[in-house]
């Protein structure tokens, strides 16, 4: 939708874009280099496929995601957040309950910093301070040493 879109600086898409019959958000917003701020209610409970969807949006520097970015369908998160260097917060949100098999490169290059960027999770995949969980049951984890992570949902 908004891929490449390199002189957007600010997104206000607050109760202007409808996405709950949406099913793939791969590239969105992709490519958006100097992207800064998205003000976003999305509602995400169809969407299967993520990938790349913030990929080398290198100006994005606090984003949250809100309560309606369910993740309970998502299979594809390959590069979600990937080369997002000057993220300093990144709130999944309450809603954001598992990371999807397919999550190569989910959080490289997110934050360029060490122990400058934070990311709120809720308990379903918090592990510790440096690591996710892919969903509640799983052992599987997703290691962050860049920054912290916080649960920050109960």
């Amino acid at each position: 939708m908004f891929e490449n879109c390199k002189n957007i600086i600010n997104l206000n898409l607050r109760d202007k874009i409808d996405t709950s019959r949406v099913t793939n958000m791969s590239k969105m917003f992709s490519g958006c280099e100097n992207l800064t701020n998205i003000d976003n209610n999305f509602d995400t409970t169809n969407v299967t496929d993520m990938s790349y969807m913030f990929n080398n949006c290198k100006k994005l520097n606090d984003l949250t995601l809100g309560n309606n970015f369910k993740t309970t369908n998502v299979t594809n998160m390959n590069y979600m957040f990937n080369g997002t260097e000057q993220m300093s917060i990144l709130d999944l949100g309450v809603a954001f309950t598992k990371i999807a098999e397919k999550h190569e490169n989910f959080i490289t290059n997110l934050g360029s910093k060490v122990d400058e960027t934070i990311i709120y999770v809720g308990e379903a995949i918090y592990k510790d301070k440096n690591n996710i969980r892919i969903n509640p049951n799983s052992e599987s984890l997703i290691n962050y040493a860049k920054g912290t992570i916080i649960c920050k949902y109960q």
